[in-house]
């Protein structure tokens, strides 16, 4: 793993967050579910922990992108090139134009990216946690509840609508980015 954040997007600007596992005939495998997985187990890890504006969750407590960043540089086998406070702008900007308003096709994992509502600052970002029926679960830190699971996000007028920008996807072990 590389000390150069730079050196773990690709040439398609996709982020190298890869998990490999034993090669199978000469080649690696990739496999998403386990990624998944490992993302989600370690999200729910901080459950209950407390909000904290611009605190990464190196303690006790954070907020949303410090979540996100300390999930990817806490789970084994994936390098983040992101810190805390830069997780919620530079995720929007790699938010692929085929996957903003992206609600059918999420799993597990993947990272969702919310905009700015008025008066606010920052924007927001959670990952999914489940996907049951069509019905998305975020798993999230939230100024009113710090870290917790939000049930059924596109039926949440808060959630969706034009807060909702867009989804960065797992696609062969890597989030597929912009």
């Amino acid at each position: 793993i590389s000390d150069n954040p730079g050196d773990s997007i690709d040439d398609k600007g996709n982020i190298d967050f890869s998990f490999d596992t034993e090669p199978v005939d000469g080649e690696t495998v990739v496999d998403d579910l386990a990624i998944r997985q490992k993302i989600v187990t370690k999200s729910e890890s901080r459950l209950g922990e407390p909000y904290e504006f611009g605190d990464e969750f190196d303690e006790v407590g954070g907020d949303c992108s410090g979540l996100i960043d300390w999930v990817l540089r806490n789970t084994d086998g994936i390098n983040s090139p992101y810190n805390g406070r830069e997780t919620s702008k530079a995720l929007q900007k790699l938010v692929k134009p085929s996957n903003k308003k992206k609600k059918n096709g999420l799993y597990k994992g993947d990272i969702l990216v919310f905009n700015k509502m008025k008066g606010e600052k920052y924007g927001h970002v959670g990952f999914v946690h489940k996907v049951t029926d069509g019905k998305v679960d975020m798993i999230h830190s939230s100024g009113s509840k710090g870290v917790n699971i939000t049930k059924d996000i596109f039926n949440n007028s808060f959630w969706s609508g034009s807060r909702y920008y867009g989804a960065i996807p797992i696609v062969d072990g890597k989030y597929e980015s912009n």
